[in-house]
């Protein structure tokens, strides 16, 4: 991890050039969206992300709060719980029950902040990982409510849009990993998907792949590519994304950003 604050380093340039990252700019539409059926290589990219955010920040400057939609039957279950822990930054990984609670709170946030009632411009970084999996992101219907037993309560899907629309002029960013264009339509609609302009995709049909980033090109990667688009540039970048990280080299990291504080 290197740059300055928001930003990291996704992997290696396909082409001969300084390696492939984006930055966390406080802008609208300024927020990651991952797609592709590639699990393991979503889960190192949600680590790479964290590791920058933990170099970059020191203790108690920045908000991070992690959703994980990993099924209890994956081999890679409570791996961003277990990741998170022993850093001096505190990374809030949210238990699939307390999303609504946590996406209601956030957006709270985005809200006062934007009203000018809160003081608070400590960047805040919301990481999703297997949103296909988190029931309580999807739109609920045209009005963005949910009945919960006899109230009607705002719904997640209508919390997530404040964020990801509101949030980015206002420090607030969202990265988000889905499987498939189908599920991410259940997620967000096209007026949603216009909130992350930093795309990331794995490897995919040529039909996915126009609809994302307006070109067949991810039908054309390999297994361990991926292609970066800042849909503010003309051309996608293909990379090779980092691995995830041994136990040594974390136990390292974590040493030394402790030792740092």
């Amino acid at each position: 991890p290197r740059g300055s604050q928001g930003q990291f380093v996704l992997g290696d340039a396909v082409a001969i050039k300084e390696p492939t990252a984006l930055s966390f700019r406080p802008v609208g539409g300024n927020n990651v969206l991952l797609v592709g059926q590639q699990d393991e290589t979503a889960l190192a990219l949600a680590a790479t992300s964290l590791l920058a955010l933990c170099a970059q920040h020191a203790p108690g400057t920045a908000k991070i709060f992690v959703f994980d939609g990993t099924p209890e039957d994956d081999v890679n279950f409570g791996y961003l719980q277990r990741f998170a822990e022993g850093f001096p930054q505190q990374i809030r990984v949210v238990e699939r029950l307390d999303v609504l609670s946590a996406l209601a709170a956030i957006a709270t946030e985005v809200t006062a902040r934007q009203k000018g009632e809160s003081h608070d411009h400590t960047p805040c970084y919301l990481l999703i990982h297997a949103a296909h999996r988190i029931r309580d992101l999807r739109k609920e219907d045209d009005f963005g409510f949910s009945r919960r037993g006899a109230e009607r309560t705002v719904s997640g899907g209508e919390h997530f849009l404040t964020i990801t629309r509101d949030g980015p002029p206002l420090h607030v960013f969202t990265q988000m990993w889905c499987d498939t264009p189908t599920n991410l339509g259940r997620v967000a609609d096209r007026a949603g998907l216009r909130e992350f302009g930093l795309r990331i995709l794995f490897q995919m049909s040529q039909n996915d792949s126009s609809l994302l980033i307006d070109s067949p090109a991810a039908a054309r990667l390999g297994r361990h590519r991926a292609l970066y688009m800042n849909l503010e540039a003309s051309q996608p970048e293909k990379f090779r994304p980092y691995g995830l990280p041994t136990p040594e080299w974390l136990s390292e990291v974590k040493k030394r950003l402790n030792e740092r504080g």
